[in-house]
């Protein structure tokens, strides 16, 4: 944090806002930016007498709060705390290094593995309140290292790693359970740009 508040008092990093707040060096090889999300659930009844015993009540699921970046152009880094919940704690935790040929990015530390687009995708963008009832069966968050990169003109996506069950607060639950998580996804059609 101290190199970075040197680097913005001497003018190489800039400030931006999109999609959270970021300070950026002109060529991009430097970066930190803040991200903070608050998802909350409210329920409100009125029932006739007899329908049952109904509570208005509300809930914080999720208050996070992060950082993340660039070094050096393709060192990436990414930390993010969960206040919310009993488990409240680190939620996401990793380093990784890009451009490798062929393997693309790794990355190492505490984060999502290529399972499921239900767990790839942010609480911010998910279209329902709730995940769908398979993410049930995702592993979700878990420590361990991964690669992943795009093949065929970013038309076809692959991951995978090894992981150890840590679950979502990144803390060891058993000395025996390590896994292989892998993923192959592709756009059969992509037109205008991929939007």
């Amino acid at each position: 944090v101290g190199l970075v508040a040197s680097a913005y008092a001497g003018g190489a990093l800039k400030p931006t806002f999109s999609n959270g707040f970021k300070l950026a060096s002109g060529d991009g090889a430097f970066s930190f930016g803040i991200k903070a999300m608050v998802n909350t659930d409210w329920s409100m009844y009125k029932a006739d007498d007899g329908a049952g015993n109904f509570q208005n009540g509300n809930e914080v699921r999720n208050a996070r709060i992060g950082f993340g970046g660039t070094m050096y152009s393709n060192v990436q880094y990414v930390l993010q705390y969960d206040f919310a919940g009993e488990q409240h704690g680190v939620t996401v935790a990793y380093m990784g290094i890009t451009g490798i040929p062929f393997l693309g990015t790794v990355r190492m530390g505490h984060m999502v593995e290529p399972f499921s687009m239900t767990f790839a995708t942010s609480p911010t963008a998910h279209p329902m309140m709730e995940r769908a009832l398979p993410w049930v069966m995702c592993p979700g968050w878990n420590t361990g290292i991964m690669a992943f990169n795009t093949v065929m003109n970013k038309r076809v996506y692959w991951g995978a790693g090894v992981f150890k069950d840590t679950g979502s607060s990144g803390q060891q639950k058993d000395d025996d359970n390590v896994g292989f998580t892998g993923r192959v996804n592709g756009a059969v059609l992509n037109e205008d740009g991929g939007r």
